[in-house]
């Protein structure tokens, strides 16, 4: 019994001892392993905040983390205890019998028609060949889950001897957005993978993985077509404009699937997505809305909410719904000119970082769910897609060189662990019950997803502002920090 034991303290003893050396060299903590536990601390405290919540609150985790439960945008047949619908996934059946869904008024969507294609084939599929009720949800459910675990499988690969689980856990099943996403039912899920190969393709500067994952994930989101920016900034021109113009005209062609509407289609749907800036008041504080505008609001609430007048928060609203368009274009313009100057001087991951922020604050409408971007960034933190294989399940890409500095790295895993994880901290603040929550329970929100938006914002800002200085510094010196003077 006793040399039983011994052995499994051994084992145990070397297994912790190659998770936190680096390599062959002497006993060191890497950015990856910093990350690795910064994020299993946020896990279990939010595991302690949903069951407090749940048990003293009894208000829902998910409506807290993700939107309100009854959400029925489908028959009592397909919903799930006849209350959930998973509605972005459920609404394409009464999408799609619409004559013209790009203009039906205040229903019309602002997805092109190939965005729907992974929905409307799960639906069809279930409907057609697996007897219809919940088979065609469960079918799509199934497939989104399979993407968002793609990062996770990718930063685990060579892990599984040691924490392999556990890098799963902390960037696909576990995290926040991963969950909202399959609440939703969002397609932001299938283009998941499609980022994961874009981020490795521009780590290691490889034109076809930097083509097909920005094509890939611009088909699905039109939006994501701004990370053309990375190769354009890298004066990759071919890349650059070739993703852009591809996904360009698939996404148009795609609406001659519908010849007795076209072009009238293409249209409809330009000005609904247009439309789609004002889909939510900055005043309302459920749904959470993560924009520029929307977190500038979340500040001045949380800090200035007893002492602001009537007035003066009318005020605020009013130039935040009327400017809020023309931040969002500011901070792409920004962050453009950032990238086009710094791209090619600092470390790759900084300018990625930059990019996939932009997505994210690329409207006046930002829901929750598209912090999944940053399951990426966390998957990059824990492997260095460049790395030798005998190393790369020790090193990220904050671990691959010393021109990341100090300050940036821990800035870049402390914003992404406490975004990923599924945090609630429910508040009544009068100013944060509003909205469609209010019509449920009128009493409880989460500050937690509230906050992810000034802290997006901050990192935003942060990087906007640091890798300038980074870039000027490693001109003059490769092995200097601006956050070390």
């Amino acid at each position: 019994m006793s040399t039983a034991l011994k052995k499994m303290s051994t084992q145990a003893l070397a297994r912790l001892k190659s998770y936190w050396d680096a390599g062959d060299g002497p006993r060191t903590s890497t950015w990856a392993s910093r990350y690795l536990q910064l994020a299993l601390v946020a896990f279990v405290f939010a595991f302690i905040t949903i069951w407090i919540t749940s048990s003293y609150f009894a208000v829902s985790p998910t409506e807290l983390t993700s939107l309100h439960l009854r959400d029925l945008h489908c028959e009592a047949s397909q919903a799930v205890s006849k209350v959930h619908c998973f509605s972005d996934f459920s609404i394409v059946r009464e999408i799609f019998d619409r004559a013209d869904p790009w203009n039906a008024g205040k229903v019309s969507t602002s997805y092109p028609p190939i965005a729907w294609a992974p929905a409307l084939t799960a639906a069809t599929i279930g409907d057609s060949f697996l007897g219809g009720g919940h088979a065609g949800t469960l079918l799509y459910l199934f497939i989104a889950g399979i993407c968002l675990l793609i990062p996770g499988l990718w930063a685990a690969k060579g892990r599984w001897r040691t924490d392999g689980l556990l890098v799963v856990l902390l960037t696909s099943i576990g995290a926040a957005p991963a969950l909202s996403l399959l609440d939703r039912g969002n397609n932001v899920a299938f283009a998941i993978p499609f980022l994961l190969v874009t981020a490795v393709g521009y780590q290691r500067q490889d034109s076809r993985l930097l083509f097909i994952g920005i094509v890939g994930a611009a088909l699905l989101k039109p939006q994501m077509i701004v990370l053309a920016a990375l190769p354009l900034a890298q004066r990759q021109y071919r890349v650059a404009f070739g993703s852009a113009i591809t996904a360009g005209v698939v996404t148009l062609l795609s609406f001659a699937a519908f010849p007795a509407h076209f072009p009238k289609n293409v249209l409809g749907w330009l000005h609904t997505m247009m439309a789609y800036n004002n889909y939510q008041e900055p005043g309302v504080g459920y749904p959470y809305n993560l924009s520029v505008g929307r977190s500038v609001v979340t500040v001045a609430d949380s800090f200035f909410g007893g002492v602001m007048s009537a007035e003066f928060r009318g005020g605020l609203l009013h130039i935040v719904d009327k400017g809020g368009f023309i931040a969002v274009l500011g901070c792409l313009a920004l962050s453009m000119a950032v990238l086009w100057f710094t791209a090619q001087k600092v470390p790759r991951i900084y300018s990625l970082a930059l990019a996939f922020l932009m997505v994210i604050l690329s409207s006046s409408v930002v829901s929750v769910y598209y912090t999944a971007l940053l399951i990426v960034i966390a998957a990059l933190i824990l492997r260095d897609p460049n790395a030798e294989p005998r190393f790369s399940e020790r090193f990220g890409v904050l671990d691959a060189s010393p021109q990341v500095g100090r300050l940036a790295p821990y800035v870049i895993i402390i914003v992404t662990a406490l975004i990923l994880a599924p945090v609630i901290l429910p508040t009544e603040i009068p100013a944060f019950v509003t909205g469609y929550h209010a019509k449920l329970t009128g009493r409880v929100v989460s500050l937690y997803q509230l906050w992810l938006g000034p802290l997006l914002l901050a990192l935003f800002v942060f990087l906007v502002a640091y890798t300038p200085l980074l870039a000027r510094r490693l001109a003059r010196d490769p092995s200097s920090d601006p956050g070390e003077q």
